[in-house]
């Protein structure tokens, strides 16, 4: 008779038993497997342990349930199972099976439902407030570390990140050259900043011929995902400007660039020059432009959604494999790209090169890439700073989503297919912070364009990369039904490394990059990784480049809100970074040990980590150290010549502080303002000025107060020397003879041998005057005591008299001992004028 049980998993049931004359081996093998209930539901457990095990939430699938089922059949076949077990003994009484199968029962049940909890609390995580980004650890940075002084590739290890703002700014016109183009020499200088080359020639180490053509192929990829209309005069800042790339293609020809490609996959029309690179300023005119200043070299627009130019990528999704999706547990159908309506068709097409597509069921970890990334020597990514409904932010990372392909087999817009931004009927909230997918899908993207070379994965990258990030017109808001809304930050951002790029960008939007999926698990993932994409722990990336990041980043981006229209999740409030105090490098010194030796040593508060720069490498580029730390004291013993160097100071959100040290004294005040107040002719307490030397050395130095503040504002001692500890010099203030208000003077530092020969600082003093001259005859005397004597009430008694309201000197509502005792303090007799800080009423 046919059996028609369940099987186990998603396999197909058995429906036909070997035929007469098969080895017995086979048949042996289909009574087992088709015959032997208690076989498959053995089967069956080990399905649901091994496919359920990892990752709980799959008991809601179809093949988890025919386990299930499959097991709960096994309670119900326990009598027979167990009565043909016992075969040659006695049979078992009626209760003992009955008890055996409601054991069975019941270890199932307490199994599928611990599995069930176990997903439920696995969904529970999922929840506003707890998105889904890898936990990492940050290095420490309590011992001294060796950097390299140029950072060529992504490394887990470091990252450098170049920024640079200036404030009056502008893009320019056509063909946007060096000089009247202000953003041309920004991302000039940006670009240099990370010496990658020499400065008139930054990109000459990144771009090379990699794979020996004898061409020099450079492929520059901007952001152009989205078309809005121009803003007035200026073009709308959700896509890469135009005169971005400018720069760029004359830095590639620099380094002997044969062949500049500038491509997107942003179209699926099948039109991207009319639709979008046209509308956008990348017009064939601007090309020509280009094309007469370097004749000879091949410049031209290419669409990365060419049928004939394209490769199925998988970096290997089992253990071993560089994809992202390695010990993840989804499968193919967690993913969007599973569900899309065209998937079938998407995935089954081979790709120009005969590589057969995956088939849909198969697609995790797979991807459809334009050939342009393989055929390059090196890759610009060009991105944009802007916020994004699927994560914060949309820079570097996410850019990358333009190189796959909208389809695999005609011209139309796939979205899903080609990249799957979210899960499989994810929430609102899986689709933004909680977002586990998109993240995977980037990082293979990247990985796949860094270290895949003629089908096959390698552990060093296989050609020059570079991110650049136009974040001199940046956009808030951004898809639809929202608009975007310019931010004019006037700064551009470079580095090799991605991930780094990013968590710096966002930082510039006031978004801490740990709540980002795409940031923060892109950079999780690098570590200890054999392809990494880069570092954002703010130990290991530095932040270079003539620009502090402070307060003057204080705007708080816009955020998409898309899918929590009401902002009601608290992600969007625990994200906003709220310290923007750069660190205080309070004082700093090179101190010669003898023997080539010199220690550099800092005292910083508010920081996470000190970089030292100093000397050269032979390149141009300076050596690199990162002081040890121990509380808010940095320290460092440095062979070689670093007497003189620039320490930069960082806290974990990439707040910087600079600080040029030399090998001769330099002149450190702390603090660098001090105000008082209180009322005329009362003492008011000393403040204390340190006099450091943060140079070499010996520091001899004078102190002077400006002449318009000698009057009420006192310095000793007025010299003094300097080589290790500081120096305290005490401000004394002289209210006797000021009149009330707020009055302003300049302390000022000198010391001619000095490499910063003068510094100030400035002090502030307010005043309230004393109402006294009661009678307004110019002296305070008896006459004008005898009004206190008389409306005296006591402590805490209100004096409500019209005519006692003057003697009500201290403002509060009685007459009592501290307003004596202000009047004794300009009480200075009959015919003396009265002093300017006491007042008639």
């Amino acid at each position: 008779m046919q059996d028609r049980s369940p099987q186990a998993g998603c396999c197909r049931s058995c429906s036909t038993e070997p035929a007469a004359g098969s080895p017995g081996y086979l048949r042996r093998a289909w009574f087992l497997l088709c015959r032997n209930r208690f076989a498959i539901a053995i089967a069956s457990l080990v399905w649901l342990l091994w496919r359920s095990g990892p990752q709980p939430r799959r008991l809601a699938y179809p093949c988890q349930q025919a386990a299930a089922a499959n097991l709960g059949f096994l309670a119900v076949l326990f009598v027979p199972a167990l009565a043909r077990s016992r075969r040659r003994g006695t049979r078992p009484s009626h209760f003992a099976l009955a008890t055996g199968s409601v054991a069975l029962a019941g270890v199932l049940f307490l199994l599928v439902n611990a599995g069930r909890q176990v997903y439920c609390e696995w969904v529970a995580a999922w929840t506003p407030g707890n998105p889904a980004v890898i936990p990492w650890t940050p290095v420490s940075v309590a011992t001294p570390a060796a950097m390299s002084s140029r950072v060529l590739a992504p490394t887990d290890a470091e990252a450098v990140v170049a920024v640079n703002r200036n404030t009056a700014v502008f893009y320019g016109t056509e063909p946007y050259g060096p000089g009247q183009n202000t953003a041309y020499d920004l991302i000039w200088k940006t670009v240099a900043d990370l010496h990658l080359g020499p400065p008139a020639n930054p990109l000459a180490d990144l771009i090379q011929d990699r794979d020996g053509d004898g061409k020099v192929e450079v492929l520059i990829k901007p952001n152009t995902v989205w078309y809005y209309p121009n803003n007035g005069s200026e073009r709308n800042p959700v896509y890469s400007h135009p005169a971005t790339l400018r720069p760029l293609i004359d830095m590639a020809v620099a380094a002997g660039a044969t062949d500049i490609w500038v491509g997107d996959g942003s179209d699926g029309t099948g039109n991207l020059m009319t639709a979008k690179f046209d509308l956008m300023g990348f017009t064939e005119n601007y090309f020509n432009q280009l094309r007469a200043l370097w004749p000879g070299v091949n410049i031209s627009r290419v669409d990365f959604q060419n049928l004939q130019k394209w490769r199925w990528v998988n970096l290997g999704t089992q253990t071993g494999g560089a994809s992202a999706y390695v010990g993840s547990g989804y499968v193919s159908s967690d993913l969007l790209k599973y569900q899309d309506g065209s998937a079938t068709s998407y995935f089954g097409a081979a790709d120009p090169h005969g590589k057969p597509g995956p088939g849909r069921e198969n697609c995790l970890g797979w991807l459809a890439i334009t050939d342009y990334i393989f055929d390059a020597d090196a890759i610009i990514d060009l991105a944009k700073l802007k916020v994004h409904y699927h994560d914060p932010s949309t820079i570097a990372i996410k850019n990358w989503v333009g190189v796959t392909m909208f389809s695999t087999y005609g011209l139309y817009q796939n979205y899903w297919a080609r990249v799957a931004h979210h899960r499989t009927g994810a929430t609102n909230y899986e689709k933004d912070f909680g977002n586990d997918i998109l993240w995977r899908e980037l990082v293979d993207a990247h990985r796949a364009a860094l270290y895949l070379r003629d089908g096959m994965v390698h552990s060093t990258p296989q050609r020059g990369y570079l991110c650049v990030v136009d974040a001199i017109n940046a956009a808030q808001r951004y898809h639809v039904p929202n608009q975007p809304i310019p931010c004019w930050l006037h700064t551009v951002l470079a580095s090799v490394s991605p991930a780094a790029v990013d968590a710096v960008a966002m930082r510039l939007q006031r978004y801490d990059f740990r709540w980002s999926p795409i940031v923060n698990n892109t950079h999780a993932s690098s570590i200890g990784s054999t392809w990494p994409i880069g570092t954002a722990d703010p130990g290991r990336l530095r932040v270079v480049g003539d620009t502090m990041i402070d307060q003057g980043y204080g705007h708080v981006f816009q955020y998409e809100t898309a899918n929590d229209p009401g902002q009601s999740w608290p992600d969007w409030t625990l994200m906003t970074i709220t310290d923007l105090t750069p660190p205080g490098i309070i004082s700093a010194r090179s101190q010669d040990l003898g023997g080539g030796v010199w220690r550099v040593t800092a005292q910083i508060t508010g920081g996470h980590a000190a970089f030292y720069y100093y000397g050269d490498d032979g390149t141009g580029a300076p050596l690199v150290v990162r002081l040890g730390r121990s509380g808010d004291i940095y320290t460092a013993d440095i062979a070689g010549p670093a007497g003189s160097g620039l320490l930069v100071a960082q806290d974990d959100r990439f707040n910087t502080a600079r600080l040029q040290l030399v090998d001769m004294p330099v002149i450190g005040l702390d603090p660098r303002t001090v105000s008082r107040s209180g009322r005329c002719r009362q003492s008011l307490e000393p403040a204390v000025l340190q006099v450091y030397n943060v140079g070499t050395g010996t520091l001899n130095f004078t102190v002077e107060v400006e002449p318009a503040a000698r009057g009420w504002l006192s310095a000793a001692p007025t010299s003094g020397s300097v080589t290790n500890a500081p120096q305290a010099v005490t401000l004394t203030f002289d209210t006797s003879q000021v009149a009330p208000g707020t009055h302003r003077g300049v302390v000022t530092v000198s010391d001619p041998a000095a490499y910063n020969p003068v510094e100030t600082m400035t002090v502030t003093m307010t005043l309230t005057g004393i109402r006294s001259d009661f009678d307004s005859d110019g002296d305070v005397d008896l006459a004008d005591y005898s009004v206190v004597q008389r409306c005296l009430s006591g402590w805490g008694i209100p004096q409500a008299a019209p005519d006692c309201q003057v003697a009500r000197i201290d403002a509060d509502d009685d007459v009592d001992q501290d307003d004596v005792t202000l009047f004794l303090g300009c009480m200075d007799g009959s015919n003396v004028a009265r002093a300017p800080g006491c007042t008639a009423p």
